[in-house]
């Protein structure tokens, strides 16, 4: 015989037998009595759902419906998958959204947020601290402006009543006005040595046992590479995604006019590209693509296309910059006001050079493909300190009055 709820249990909430968490009964909008468990140990936070529970029933009485019930037990990380498609859709920048996406991701894990009724404000602004207490004011404002788009698209997409996120503050005002840094920019000699500087440091490293690192630089092929991207971007002062976009279509290796082409849509200014090559960088993308269609018909993946990237570019080659630096001797001191050695270094570094050649400041602005002429004297065609001990001493004809002396 099923005993009566009366005589089991009193109160409400409740708790039933051999149970730990508190259950509460109530009469829905049809009339029929439910008794629902709700979870928690905590009698406070029980009456508190009880009262949300027999308001929403009063609403449905009155024709209230939740139109967002559904959403309130979707699963955050599904609708974050769902955000990935929509991005893809838009044909977003795969770099973007791997971006994006990584970032959403931090935030679920710190907050462990479930669903979306669980994500607080709190929560949010401590996240955005702690980013920004371990990263640069410019990495937290990614973090922040990544939580803003998603809000942004579930209020859009009517999956939620209101964003979110909305009042979190996207820009930091006085970013990093303290830390203050300058691209090193590298003389012809310096470049050659940050250039071998990447063999050596693969043989170096290739040679210690028992280290991950040797698993990375297990083929010599991809640092050979590395090389002839370092030498093609020092001679042509393409950016990294502009590298990464090349094709061997984009490429003229042979004929009176030898030189690389890029659309204007992977350029920053929106215009079409054509820069010539050096004719040692041509005989390096020869021996690049003689070598690489070897090592795919070895692995029966047919040889290379015209279609097919000239440059795979590795993962945060800003850092493999870097290390080759280092291992050169070419990376200054670290301070607040250190010069920061990056893969965009190198296109100044081919201002630099271009100078020291006595090039025309013309035709280096059209190399850099600038606007503004000032843009790329005054910053790019920055020159150091040695440059200044090296150019300007000894230059100024003695005069009359100390050469009677002399």
């Amino acid at each position: 015989m099923k005993k009566s709820a009366d005589n089991s249990w009193v109160g409400n909430p409740y708790k039933r037998p051999n149970s730990p968490y508190w259950h509460i009964v109530f009469e829905d909008a049809s009339g029929i009595v439910r008794r629902k468990s709700t979870k928690t140990k905590d009698k406070r936070v029980a009456q508190e759902r009880l009262a949300e529970t027999l308001h929403n029933v009063v609403k449905t009485k009155l024709g209230h419906v939740d139109r967002y019930a559904e959403v309130r037990k979707v699963p955050v990380a599904r609708l974050i998958e769902d955000h990935r498609d929509h991005l893809e859709t838009e044909e977003r920048a795969p770099r973007y959204v791997k971006g994006t996406i990584r970032q959403l991701r931090d935030f679920v894990a710190f907050a462990k947020v479930t669903t979306l009724p669980s994500i607080q404000r709190p929560d949010v602004e401590r996240f955005l601290s702690d980013v920004r207490r371990c990263r640069s004011a410019k990495t937290r404002d990614h973090y922040a402006g990544a939580l803003r788009s998603f809000g942004r698209w579930l209020e859009r997409t009517g999956r939620w009543e209101r964003d979110p996120f909305h009042g979190v503050r996207v820009r930091t005002p006085k970013r990093d006005k303290h830390r203050i840094f300058k691209r090193v920019s590298f003389r012809f000699e310096e470049a050659e040595e940050l250039v071998e500087a990447a063999w050596a440091r693969h043989e170096a490293e290739k040679h210690l046992a028992g280290t991950p690192r040797q698993q990375c630089y297990a083929n010599g092929e991809v640092v050979r590479d590395r090389q002839v991207l370092y030498w093609f971007v020092l001679t042509t002062a393409f950016r990294a995604n502009e590298c990464g976009s090349i094709r061997w279509e984009d490429v003229t290796l042979t004929g009176d006019k030898p030189c690389i082409r890029l659309a204007g849509q992977f350029t920053k200014n929106g215009d079409d590209a054509m820069i010539p090559l050096q004719g040692f960088v041509i005989e390096a993308l020869r021996a690049m693509r003689t070598r690489r269609s070897k090592t795919q018909m070895l692995r029966d993946q047919g040889p290379v296309l015209e279609t097919d990237h000239v440059f795979k570019m590795p993962d945060k080659v800003a850092r493999l910059v870097r290390k080759d630096a280092a291992f050169a001797g070419l990376i200054p001191q670290r301070s607040p006001t250190s010069r920061r050695v990056d893969f965009h270094a190198l296109r100044k570094s081919c201002a630099r050079i271009l100078i020291e050649l006595k090039i025309h400041p013309k035709v280096i602005q059209q190399v850099l493909r600038h606007s503004d002429i000032r843009l790329t004297m005054d910053l790019y065609g920055e020159l150091g300190e040695d440059d200044l001990f090296r150019e300007l001493p000894g230059t100024f004809p003695v005069p009359r009055m100390f050469g009677e002396t002399a």
